[in-house]
């Protein structure tokens, strides 16, 4: 399942067309938040392999639903995933063969993917949460103050 719209040409519809992936591979989108939430936590495991993101939203929506993930370290990716075999599965990116094993070792092992799934929840509940992003910058405002006050 990918969540976005399907390319008509490029090499993600030749990959499908060359590998006959057409009734493996579903593509959806425009939809609801509620059912991106039920999608993403049906999943067994989610993927974000991604070349290079500022902040992945789609992996910290995906650790946030308990669903282990597999990433890449492209860019910001691992300062919101944490570290490799602690809360993700970390795979440098442009590696398929990397990224391969990491599903495979997942899809494998089901008492990884429980332990991966619940610390990447953890760890997006601790730091990713709007009351979090509400605190930091409150805290920010006061520390902005306080220094502001010392110079007159």
């Amino acid at each position: 399942m990918v969540v976005g719209r399907r390319a008509e040409d490029g090499p993600v519809a030749q990959a499908i067309e060359r590998y006959a992936l057409q009734d493996a591979v579903r593509f959806v989108k425009g939809i609801s938040d509620t059912d991106l939430v039920d999608l993403v936590r049906s999943a067994q495991i989610a993927c974000v392999p991604s070349l290079y993101e500022g902040f992945s939203l789609p992996a910290a929506e995906a650790m946030a639903t308990g669903t282990p993930l597999v990433a890449t370290t492209g860019g910001a990716i691992p300062e919101v995933t944490g570290p490799d075999g602690e809360t993700c599965l970390a795979v440098p990116p442009g590696d398929a063969g990397a990224l391969a094993v990491a599903l495979g070792r997942l899809f494998g092992d089901p008492e990884l993917r429980a332990r991966l799934g619940a610390a990447g929840r953890e760890r997006v509940l601790a730091r990713f949460t709007w009351a979090r992003a509400a605190l930091g910058t409150a805290e920010l405002y006061r520390q902005a103050i306080v220094s502001r006050g010392a110079r007159r």
